[in-house]
Parts: C-alpha cells; sequence; structure tokens
C-alpha cells in the first residue's frame, strides 16, 4: 500500500473534524491516491451534500477505485457536478461499472420518492453488510479493511457512556433522520465530466449511451486522449441531435474517429432546430478533409446556428480545401451581414481550428 493511501485516512478524519458543511471542492490531483485512499475518502463523500466538485486526475485508482465512486455517485445524496477522472487508469470495464450506477439512480428516481429511498437504504445495508463479512470480493475487502481500522481508532477515544453521550446521540441520529426525510430522489446532478487520457474505445459505446441518456444536466463532457472510433461517434451525434440534450461542449481531440465519424457529428449541427452544442473538438482524429467531410465542414461554416467553435486541427488538409473553407467563412460572414430573408440569423461568431503541418490556425467571425 502506498504511503499516501494512510495520508487519505487522516485527510477523512480532518474534514470530519472542520465539518463537510465547510468543504464543497476537493481538488485532489497528481496525489499517487490508489483505490484504497480513495476508499478512506469515498466515507466522506457519502451522505454528503456539499461537496460539489472532485478533481482525481493523475491518480490511478482504477477498478477498484471506480467501483466505490459508483457507490458514491448513485446516492441520493451525492451533489457532485464537475468530476475530473483524467488519466485515472479508466478502462472499458470501468466506463460499465461507472454507468451502470448513474443509470440504476436515473432510473430509480422516477419511481415514487418513498419506494426509491427505500430501494436505496436497501442496498446500502446490503453493501455494508457484505463488506463485514469479507464475501464482497476484492473491491469489497479492501473496504472490510478500511473500515476496521476506523472502527478501531473511532473506539478508542471514546469517551464513557454517560446520560449527556446519550443526549448528544439521539440529537445527531434525530438530526440524521431529519435529512433524510427530506432527501429529493434525482438523477445524478453531472454538468461537467472530464474522462481524457483513458483507455475507454468502441466497445464500451453503449454504456457511453447510458451515461449521456441518465445525465441530462450534462453540458461538458471531455473524452480526449482515448481509443474511441466511427461507433462512439455515431452514439454522440444521435444524441446531440436531440434538442433534449444540454451538451455544449465535447472534446474528442487525439482520437481515432475518421472521415465517417466526423461526418456523422458534423451533420446534426446544421440541422433545425439546432443542437445546444458550441464547441466541437475533432483534432487528431485521422480525418482527410476531402469529399464528404469537407462538404460537412463547409455546412458546418455556412449554416450552424450555435456553434462557436470546430476544432479540426491535426488532420491532414490541403491548401485547396483550406483555401474552399476560408472561402465558405467569407460567404457565410456577407450572407449574415447582408440580412433580409435570405439571411441565416446567428447570435454567435465561429472560430475554425485548420492547424495541420501545411497550413495555419483559421480564426474568422461570421
Amino acid at each position: 500500500m502506498y504511503f499516501f493511501d494512510f495520508l487519505y485516512f487522516f485527510i477523512f478524519k480532518i474534514i470530519i473534524f472542520l465539518g463537510t458543511q465547510l468543504i464543497d471542492t476537493l481538488v485532489l490531483r497528481d496525489n499517487g491516491m490508489t483505490a484504497n485512499g480513495f476508499f478512506s475518502l469515498s466515507l466522506t463523500l457519502k451522505g454528503n451534500t456539499n461537496i460539489t466538485s472532485l478533481d482525481l486526475r493523475r491518480n490511478k485508482i482504477g477498478l477498484k477505485g471506480i467501483s466505490t465512486l459508483a457507490s458514491v455517485l448513485k446516492s441520493f445524496t451525492c451533489n457532485i457536478q464537475y468530476l475530473d477522472l483524467d488519466s485515472t487508469g479508466m478502462d472499458d470495464r470501468c466506463f460499465v461499472v461507472l454507468a451502470q450506477a448513474l443509470s440504476q439512480r436515473f432510473t430509480r428516481s422516477r419511481l415514487p420518492p418513498a419506494v426509491a429511498l427505500a430501494a436505496a437504504k436497501e442496498e446500502d445495508v446490503a453493501a455494508a453488510a457484505a463488506a463485514a463479512d469479507g464475501d464482497g470480493g476484492a473491491s469489497t475487502k479492501v473496504e472490510g479493511t478500511k473500515a476496521e481500522e476506523i472502527t478501531t481508532s473511532s473506539t478508542t477515544t471514546m469517551e464513557p457512556e454517560t446520560t449527556e453521550t446519550k443526549k448528544k446521540g439521539k440529537k445527531k441520529k434525530k438530526k440524521k433522520e431529519d435529512e433524510e426525510s427530506i432527501i429529493i430522489p434525482t438523477p445524478c446532478r453531472l454538468k461537467e465530466l472530464h474522462l481524457g487520457h483513458n483507455m475507454i474505445s468502441d466497445a464500451s459505446n453503449q454504456a457511453l449511451d447510458v451515461v449521456m441518456d441518465s445525465l441530462p444536466q450534462l453540458t461538458h463532457l471531455d473524452l480526449s486522449w482515448n481509443r474511441l472510433k466511427a461507433g462512439t461517434a455515431a452514439i454522440l451525434a444521435q444524441r446531440i441531435s436531440d434538442t433534449r440534450c444540454s451538451l455544449k461542449v465535447l472534446n474528442l481531440q487525439f482520437n481515432r474517429v475518421g472521415n465517417m465519424g466526423a461526418s456523422l457529428l458534423l451533420q446534426p449541427l446544421c440541422r433545425t432546430p439546432a443542437p445546444s452544442l458550441e464547441l466541437l473538438d475533432l483534432s487528431f482524429n485521422g480525418v482527410v478533409l476531402e469529399g464528404d467531410v469537407l462538404v460537412d465542414v463547409i455546412e458546418v461554416v455556412s449554416r450552424s446556428k450555435k456553434l462557436k467553435s470546430l476544432q479540426m486541427n491535426g488532420n491532414e488538409l490541403l491548401d485547396e480545401e483550406f483555401q474552399t473553407i476560408k472561402n465558405a467563412l467569407v460567404e457565410s460572414t456577407k450572407r449574415r451581414g447582408g440580412g433580409g430573408s435570405g439571411g441565416i440569423e446567428s447570435s454567435t461568431s465561429l472560430v475554425v481550428g485548420l492547424e495541420s503541418s501545411a497550413v495555419a490556425i483559421v480564426s474568422m467571425d461570421h
């Protein structure tokens, strides 16, 4: 076990001492945390409604850590809105576990409140019993070990039970019951999710579809530096085509969506009513800007109403195609400026990134 994993046990104690109501953001990036260390912190996160931002970037928590995080996210008390899991060793198995937890919370949120809360509580009791018995597999054995450490530490400092102690205990119990009585079953409230620099591939594209369906408030999704191809692009294209989708930022740079995937993602941006998407980054995706893809880029440049930034840097582009896109931007600017019934209404400007070995970035307003 790493030294830092022991440190998180004490951080957990400090947070409890200070009162979790004083803390709403945990930035723990680059701390050498493993699954064991994250389990200690998860005890703080469970039942906590105040922490809204959690940054675990560049901590190799792996499958065990993601499983523990999933148990936190599916709780109705979890209010995390910003989650950074960049470079955490997440692969397709981890992503499926995360998707299942989010889906379970979303499904339960649609049940009558009393039924949803009872089901969640029953599952928590069962999980605690499994951890105590030590028959919950490798991950629950880790959790059981940590739970024993925490119990041992707390009992060594326990005061003799007096009338005063009993009164305090009753007050705490009543306060907890009051808090539970006002819990409202809702889907996960994540608005910004960073999953870059991991090992997610098209093998889990159905899990991605579930994640998108389970996060109605998601506005920012970072999937850069993974192993995603056209299959995942097709799933995302269907989602952003839906006007109910709240996604505004989609970062897919350094994946492998290719020409087919790029076309699938670009085509919905010209439709009416326009999708909510404002930034699409397809840089370094093995796209050759010619043929159908070139036509789709020109269509977006000419007709997109809400898109503010289209990044296609690091893809193959010849001077002729570069000039064609530039001319389309100029023509689009003229049409918009001219107004009239033939103009395209837009309250935004578009930045198109086309940096490659042959050309520089094009940045023009229209």
